[in-house]
């Protein structure tokens, strides 16, 4: 059996019939990105923290933890401000 994919509209306004729900939809501005080496975020950038801290981050981040992903990336140096 396939199964055709649903329009995102669709499944918003099943969820407002059922649920009763209402949502507010925004424009999102694309971001441009600097193509650059300089500009890509890559794991050697996190070589400035400690491999504990490293590990701590990785895990919270698995765990969808958005308070301790922020409480860690306050915990980078004002140094390393572009990381942050």
């Amino acid at each position: 059996m396939t199964r055709k994919p649903f329009a995102e509209h669709t499944i918003f306004d099943a969820l407002t019939k059922h649920l009763g729900v209402s949502y507010i939809f925004t424009q999102t501005r694309s971001l441009i990105l600097d193509n650059s080496a300089e500009s890509a975020f890559i794991s050697q950038n996190l070589t400035c923290m400690s491999e504990e801290w490293i590990t701590q981050l990785y895990e919270v981040a698995l765990e969808a933890n958005t308070n301790l992903v922020l409480q860690l990336v306050g915990e980078i140096p004002e140094t390393e401000n572009r990381l942050a």
